[in-house]
């Protein structure tokens, strides 16, 4: 469970929507993108600061 409320989600959403539409434009390289985000999510997260 997220320990955030609705509403910062929700401005979390919008962000990655925009960055996504930026980053998909018809200039880039859509395929290399989703490739790169698709590895990103499959690393595993930090470790917390001590």
């Amino acid at each position: 469970m997220l320990e955030i409320g609705q509403a910062q989600a929700g401005a979390i959403l919008a962000g990655l929507k925009a960055k996504l539409l930026l980053a998909l434009s018809e200039d880039s390289d859509r395929e290399a993108v989703m490739g790169a985000l698709l590895r990103r999510c499959a690393d595993p997260p930090p470790e917390p600061p001590l």
